[in-house]
């Protein structure tokens, strides 16, 4: 069975709600969709006095592994989570008993809203990006997105410009592109198309180039790039940073 990860948050001005978990309930794998890279999405089967929909707050479901929630079905009742690691033993078919956990996110009033998200929790970033596109706020998203390994999509050159980006930084994800949001990548390999360094580096470029007092931070990240990112606001006028930290991904 695999470690539990805590997970919790952090930020520099005061969340619109506290995180809280649903009681344990059953759930049943429905689907095991292989994504790029190794990646799969599964499809959860959730019973019906679980609600599913809370205003500003992330979703991660603790299976044997804490999980993000990508998208959510009501109409099914279903979840669509992403995964990475071990995800040959999420089988079709398979029951659980699982947990909901709910972190609030913030709902900036700044001009520019920079999402961060890394690894398999670039779902969470998805899920936040749609929840703030149907709740149609006002204020730009721009999304940075980095990986230690492979992204869990195939990135493409974007067809969304972004004034001061360094050349040759194209690459997006394709999803976010389509819903004209814009994105960059960051990796460490200098994959073509991506920012070649790490994921701070771009941040720091991008707030260099702009307006940093028009600009709030929410990142989805591990402890170690939370603290490189809070760090920005002693160089920076940023308006708010507000972090999920995840202890490993």
């Amino acid at each position: 069975m695999l470690n539990s990860k805590p997970l919790h948050c952090s930020q520099t001005e005061s969340s619109q709600g506290e995180a809280f978990s649903s009681p344990l309930f059953p759930v049943t794998i429905l689907a095991n969709t292989p994504q790029a890279n190794g990646y799969v999405l599964l499809c959860l089967a959730i019973p019906p006095e679980i609600p599913l929909l809370e205003n500003n707050y992330l979703l991660f479901i603790k299976l044997d592994n804490i999980l993000p929630v990508m998208r959510v079905n009501p109409a099914q009742q279903t979840l669509d989570v992403l995964c990475s690691a071990n995800a040959a033993l999420y089988q079709i078919g398979t029951q659980y008993v699982a947990t909901l956990l709910h972190k609030p996110f913030i709902v900036f009033q700044s001009p520019i809203t920079l999402l961060i998200a890394e690894n398999n929790y670039i779902a969470s970033l998805v899920f936040l990006v749609n929840r703030l596109r149907v709740q149609q706020q006002a204020q730009t998203m721009v999304c940075f997105l980095t990986a230690e390994a492979a992204f869990p999509f195939k990135p493409r050159p974007s067809q969304i410009f972004l004034p001061a980006m360094p050349d040759g930084v194209i690459a997006a994800m394709p999803l976010l592109d389509d819903w004209g949001v814009v994105s960059r990548l960051a990796h460490e390999d200098d994959l073509v198309g991506c920012y070649a360094g790490h994921i701070v580096a771009l941040i720091r470029h991008y707030l260099t180039t702009q307006a940093p007092e028009n600009i709030s931070i929410q990142a989805i990240v591990s402890p170690t790039r939370a603290r490189a990112i809070h760090a920005l606001i002693d160089e920076y006028p940023i308006q708010a940073i507000h972090t999920t930290v995840i202890d490993s991904v």
